[in-house]
């Protein structure tokens, strides 16, 4: 016979049977352990709070008003940036969902991710071959980056070096 190691709670959350099992060893401490279900204050209010927070801040009504300045209507720079923040908020919910029912934090969330994708046979970072070298596209000369000048780009006022008269 199975010994019980989870209890599922009506709403969906999951919590340990015995949270003691866990212990103090090598791979677990305090802070990666699952909060007990008295522990999860966080509903549904927390994340709509937390994502509004994020959403109405400076950087957004700066560029929005970068939006306007290009061009835009300001009807269509509030949707196009709630639009952003809607595409945001899909992520967000979904790295949440593991914290939110199974009470772990994101490090191990994360942890778990990472070990699923590794291959048999060891460790993905530790390979035999070096990384690719690095290329870099502009030159850099004195303070101003000088990009190689090509036929349809010769005008002046289109030069990135060009100095102001």
């Amino acid at each position: 016979m199975a010994i019980e190691q989870e209890v599922r709670l009506p709403d969906g959350r999951v919590t340990l049977a015995d949270a003691a099992k866990i212990g103090d060893t090598r791979f677990t401490n305090g802070d990666l352990a699952p909060l007990p279900i008295e522990r999860r204050t966080w509903n549904t209010y927390n994340y709509a709070a937390l994502w509004i927070g994020m959403s109405h801040n400076i950087p957004s009504y700066l560029l929005a008003s970068g939006l306007i300045a290009l061009g835009m209507n300001w009807v269509q720079a509030v949707m196009l940036i709630a639009l952003g923040n809607l595409i945001v908020l899909v992520p967000m919910l979904l790295n949440s969902h593991a914290g939110t029912k199974y009470g772990i934090p994101y490090p191990v969330f994360a942890r778990v991710l990472r070990a699923a994708r590794r291959q048999p046979g060891g460790d993905r970072s530790r390979s035999s071959s070096p990384p690719p070298p690095r290329r870099s596209t502009a030159r850099r000369s004195g303070t101003r980056f000088s990009f190689p000048a090509s036929s349809t780009t010769r005008h002046s006022s289109l030069s990135p070096c060009s100095p102001s008269s």
